[in-house]
């Protein structure tokens, strides 16, 4: 078992990752904004596969910020 969570959230506005350590500790983060989002009047469209791109970029810099990696 790894000792770290990786945890991702992604929103309208920001995707964000952070890995806590056994003892609820951030110990690396990392967040981009949602570059996906278009407004047009009240209507909102993201595009899920720039969205699922950030999410992988997020992971990855987390995942460095622990000197490990994101397969």
């Amino acid at each position: 078992m790894s000792p770290f969570l990786l945890c991702l959230d992604s929103g309208t506005t920001a995707v964000k990752a952070a890995a806590f350590d056994r003892h609820g500790r951030i110990v690396a983060s990392a967040e981009r904004q949602n570059r996906a989002l278009r407004r047009d009047g009240a209507r909102i469209e993201q595009d899920m596969v720039a969205t699922r791109d950030d999410a992988f970029a997020v992971m990855s810099e987390c995942a460095a910020g622990l000197g490990g990696s994101v397969d």
